[in-house]
């Protein structure tokens, strides 16, 4: 005779055999539960998007006196008195998400929420804004490109094509949100994280800074390095 396929209390198959049936009569109410149990859901796909403050998208020797930075970029500190005004110039703070809509509809959604003008970080975003053109040149001698034939559109429409995942402004993949995790963990491990203290996104009438611990602090020179680390994971 079959063993119920019941779970007793503490976590066993009951011994019981049955006859006919599949469940003995102390577990017939788990049969309802296996016939109505909801599917796992499958991974989602969506997209990995990149994104700052549209203050900070552009190098700037303007230090941002509402924007403070803890000590240390891998600091634990959260004492305001012992931060400092952030300086754009070399750095730049950026956040990684991910969403099953489109990334601009996303950035959007946070603008709202937080008040600010965000941007997205593309890579044509980073081509545009290279500091030199001797720094741009070196990107597409890097990747085989003409670098003596300067900026051009043919140059980087080919550039673009470089990337694996990089579609609509995000870099699309599947278990998008298991993606997320990933990128978050090799970041903080290639670059740490810190503490941000903001007033820009506290109320109205409130002179408050608000701490924030999901931001990476990223050397503007590499920034063109996360990128493609973010495509190379989301394959």
């Amino acid at each position: 005779m079959p063993q119920c396929s019941g779970i007793t209390l503490t976590g066993k198959r009951c011994k019981i055999n049955t006859k006919t049936d599949k469940y003995c009569r102390y577990h017939e109410n788990q049969r309802l539960t296996t016939m109505y149990r909801k599917p796992a859901s499958p991974p989602k796909v969506g997209f990995i998007y990149v994104y700052t403050l549209k203050s900070l998208a552009l190098p700037s020797n303007k230090k941002q006196k509402w924007l403070r930075l803890g000590s240390g970029n891998h600091s634990r500190d959260v004492d305001l008195l012992k931060s400092e005004p952030f300086d754009p110039r070399d750095n730049i703070l950026i956040k990684v998400g991910a969403t099953t809509n489109d990334p601009q509809t996303r950035i959007r959604q946070w603008e709202d929420k937080c008040r600010l003008e965000l941007a997205l970080i593309t890579p044509k975003l980073v081509i545009a804004n290279s500091k030199s053109r001797r720094g741009l040149s070196a990107l597409f001698e890097k990747l085989s490109l003409n670098s003596s034939a300067g900026r051009t559109e043919r140059q980087e429409r080919k550039l673009l094509r470089q990337w694996s995942t990089y579609n609509n402004l995000g870099f699309q993949c599947d278990d998008v949100f298991a993606k997320e995790e990933q990128i978050h963990s090799l970041l903080r491990a290639n670059y740490g994280h810190g503490t941000v203290f903001c007033q820009g996104c506290s109320r109205p009438g409130r002179n408050v800074f608000l701490r924030h611990r999901e931001w990476f602090l990223i050397p503007r020179r590499k920034l063109f390095k996360v990128l493609v680390l973010i495509d190379k994971t989301s394959t």
